[in-house]
């Protein structure tokens, strides 16, 4: 799997051993860390051939944390449409981000629902990276990588082409 994967500089305690378990994965991954504005984000999806979008940082319902703000979730919508299959939203409270997006570019989307714990956060995205590397399975990774007992992660199928 292809990955472009977004890591602003943040507080998260887990965030570079997350980064650094994407990256030993097996997967095909071109990282953009530290300071990320929106004018570097939309650059990097713009030169892109990656199929799979990853964001790991900070969320609310109203979109993703860069370094200069909050990239609204219409902002990410738009960037994404027509360029990723799938889409991992590694932040907190990005059920309504996950939602416009699947609604707007038919992609797959893992997301959180609620806020997700720092180590918890870490943990998934860890296991989803290695699960998905060995099996090309998004689905599959998914259910392998999910919290047990999940009350934080959510799939949103995509549609077929």
């Amino acid at each position: 799997m292809k990955i472009l994967l977004f890591a602003p500089k943040t507080d998260l305690l887990y965030a570079d051993a997350e980064v650094q378990s994407i990256l030993r994965s097996g997967n095909d991954v071109t990282p953009v860390l530290g300071s990320i504005d929106r004018q570097q984000f939309l650059d990097e999806i713009l030169r892109s051939d990656a199929n799979l979008l990853w964001i790991c940082s900070h969320g609310n319902e109203d979109g993703i944390l860069l370094s200069d703000g909050i990239l609204s979730a219409s902002r990410l919508t738009q960037a994404a449409r027509g360029r990723f299959g799938v889409v991992v939203l590694n932040t907190c409270n990005s059920f309504k981000t996950a939602q416009m997006l699947q609604n707007d570019t038919e992609a797959e989307i893992i997301a959180t629902i609620i806020e997700a714990p720092d180590e918890e956060a870490f943990y998934t995205g860890a296991l989803f990276a290695h699960y998905l590397a060995k099996s090309g399975d998004t689905a599959m990774a998914y259910d392998l990588a999910r919290p047990g007992g999940n009350r934080t992660y959510i799939r949103l199928a995509g549609k077929k082409k």
